[in-house]
């Protein structure tokens, strides 16, 4: 991947440099004096004009010529997970917006161990009471993680939820624990804590899921 900076924007090459494309994105019209890739982070510099930050290019990484001709969805190689660095991640494109998604991860046997479901699609599951524990992110893109706990619940799903967010305020435990939500936490620190929330929620005994 080989990037450039101009007197007007921002450009990378796939093929060693034959074509360019532009990634100026929502860049203001500047010079690009400086470029530092750290890890999976594009950091440049305007000397004058701030410097800005995009972070996560793996998946730019995973682009080339034939990507335009996939089928509607594309699912990106997963890079390392590192312990206290950086968590598994599951990247996928669509090229029209989906109504409802699930991502199944599956061991070399074929076994499926985990499930990932969009919260229109859990709420249609016939399978939405088998699980151990619901993970429910707040901001999600077709329905609020609040309003999809409070119709998980009014469908008598007593499954333990938590609740995770990067946007907290003041009264976001209290209208959590209302709605039916056994734990809240804040991104991005989640990773031991996530772990340790679920195992006591599998544990704990619920009373028609509520804290």
């Amino acid at each position: 991947m080989l990037y450039a900076g101009t007197q007007h924007g921002f450009y990378y090459s796939y093929d060693d440099g034959t074509t360019w494309h532009s990634l100026s994105l929502n860049l203001p019209d500047v010079q690009i004096s400086d470029i530092w890739v750290e890890d999976t982070d594009l950091v440049i510099a305007t000397h004058g004009r701030s410097f800005y930050v995009l972070d996560d290019i793996g998946p730019l990484r995973q682009f080339n010529a034939q990507f335009g001709s996939t089928s509607d969805v594309f699912l990106f190689a997963p890079e390392d997970a590192i312990r206290s660095y950086r968590n598994a991640q599951i990247k996928y494109f669509v090229k029209k917006p989906a109504q409802n998604a699930m991502i199944e991860v599956i061991d070399p046997k074929g076994t499926v161990v985990r499930t990932f479901r969009s919260g229109v699609a859990l709420l249609g599951s016939s399978t939405r009471n088998r699980a151990d524990c619901l993970v429910i992110d707040y901001k999600m893109a077709e329905l609020d993680g609040l309003e999809l706990v409070i119709r998980l619940r009014r469908l008598h799903v007593s499954t333990p939820i938590i609740l995770i967010t990067g946007y907290p305020d003041e009264n976001i435990s209290a209208k959590a624990s209302s709605a039916g939500v056994r734990h809240v936490l804040l991104k991005p620190n989640l990773e031991g804590n996530l772990v340790d929330c679920v195992r006591k929620a599998i544990d704990m005994p619920s009373s028609a899921g509520q804290p």
